[in-house]
């Protein structure tokens, strides 16, 4: 009776009787990313949160990831809104990435020489450099 109890309890704490659902199987998603027009985003961070897989979107927008089904993708570039899409059973996944609303606002921080502004506090002419 006594090995009959040892064998159970090693049996329980190997994992013997765990649930199958425990074990993730590991597939490939592949997908393009684009903007609204339908162009490309190349360079997109494509990232499997919580784990430290990440890969970029190639010069025509295509990404390839390995992840287990139910994997949250996030997907961030600077310039676009970042974004999250849960994989699922389709193996291919297609995103409209968003342009991110850059500036504009009354609120915005404007840097001058001596600390930053708020824009609707200047009283002066601000001109804008792009690098």
């Amino acid at each position: 009776m006594r090995i009959i109890k040892y064998f159970l309890l090693l049996a329980v704490f190997s994992g013997v009787f765990a649930p199958a659902a425990i074990a993730q199987v590991s597939q490939t998603f592949s997908g393009k990313v684009t903007d609204k027009n339908g162009a490309p985003v190349p360079g997109m961070t494509v990232e499997v949160q919580e784990q430290n897989r990440r890969t970029l979107t190639a010069a025509d927008g295509s990404f390839t990831i390995q992840s287990e089904v139910g994997a949250l993708l996030v997907f961030s570039k600077k310039g676009f809104n970042s974004f999250q899409k849960r994989t699922g059973d389709a193996l291919e996944i297609n995103i409209v990435a968003e342009a991110a609303i850059i500036g504009g606002g009354e609120e915005d921080d404007i840097i001058i020489p001596f600390g930053t502004r708020k824009k609707r506090a200047l009283t002066y002419a601000v001109s804008q450099v792009n690098a």
